[in-house]
């Protein structure tokens, strides 16, 4: 679909993957617009992989346990100072919780995405969501371009309020 994508792997036992973030970074052009997967929380590897960037997108469900990771997530993003925003996925689960602490913090929702079965079968064999639903292909066309603005803006990614 003309996208460049590359993968890093660990060996079975390999603890450290902050070199291969780092082997990766040295093969993108830095022309090119660049997203780094990275693991949930707040350990070196995500630190890897987000020291840098432009911009971090920080993935959570409207649950408890969610909006626990997601203010341990928020406050990584704010000590390094990167700019960020907040992508709600099994949006219409859980409760109003993480909403409510997004708008109390000033944190921009970019997206939200609901419960869809189809989805996560689609995801399981390697589809992307798009190809249950063509609306998931205007709705991710519409955050980068978010995205995209905010980064053009002011150089930061931060929202111009």
């Amino acid at each position: 679909m003309g996208v460049e994508f590359y993968e890093g792997r660990l060996n079975v036992g390999e603890a450290v993957s902050p070199p291969v973030t780092k082997a990766l970074r040295k093969l993108v052009r830095k022309s090119d617009v660049t997203i780094i997967d990275a693991p949930p929380g707040t350990s070196c590897p995500v630190i890897e992989a987000i020291s840098g960037t432009d911009f971090v997108i920080l993935v959570t469900e409207p649950t408890q346990f969610g909006l626990n990771d997601l203010k341990l997530a928020v406050g990584m993003v704010r000590e390094i100072g990167l700019p960020h925003g907040v992508v709600i996925n099994c949006s219409d689960i859980g409760d109003s919780r993480t909403e409510e602490y997004c708008h109390k913090e000033g944190i921009d929702i970019l997206m939200e995405i609901p419960y869809d079965r189809r989805v996560a079968e689609a995801y399981s064999r390697g589809d992307m969501m798009f190809a249950v639903d063509s609306r998931y292909e205007t709705s991710l066309c519409k955050l980068y371009q978010h995205i995209a603005t905010r980064v053009h803006n002011d150089g930061t990614g931060r929202s111009q309020r």
